[in-house]
C-alpha cells in the first residue's frame, strides 16, 4: 500500500492539486537555521526547506512522504498527508 500511495500523491501533485512553491530568500535562511537546529538528526535542507515554507505560509497541511523528519520540524497541529498508515 505505501508505494500505491505514494504514486497517487505524486500523480496528484503533476496533475496541479497541490500549490507547489519555491523557497525565496526569507524560507532559506529558516530552512538553514532549521537544519542546523536538528544537526543530529540530519534532518537535512530539503526537509528543512519545507518546513521553513510551511511556517512562513503558516500551513496547517503538508504533504510528504517524509513523516519522520517533518515531524521534528514541526509543530503537531499541522497535519501530514497522507497519513503514515496510508503510507504502510
Amino acid at each position: 500500500m505505501g508505494n500505491v500511495a505514494a504514486r497517487a500523491f505524486l500523480a496528484d501533485v503533476d496533475a496541479g492539486s497541490f500549490t507547489l512553491v519555491e523557497v525565496a530568500a526569507d524560507a532559506f535562511g529558516r530552512a538553514v537555521s532549521l537544519d542546523a537546529q536538528h544537526a543530529d538528526a540530519a534532518v537535512g535542507l530539503v526537509d528543512a526547506s519545507v518546513a521553513a515554507v510551511a511556517e512562513l505560509r503558516r500551513a496547517r497541511t503538508i504533504f510528504t512522504l517524509d513523516h519522520a523528519d517533518l515531524r521534528l520540524l514541526v509543530s503537531a497541529d499541522v497535519d501530514l498527508r497522507p497519513t503514515e498508515a496510508e503510507l504502510r
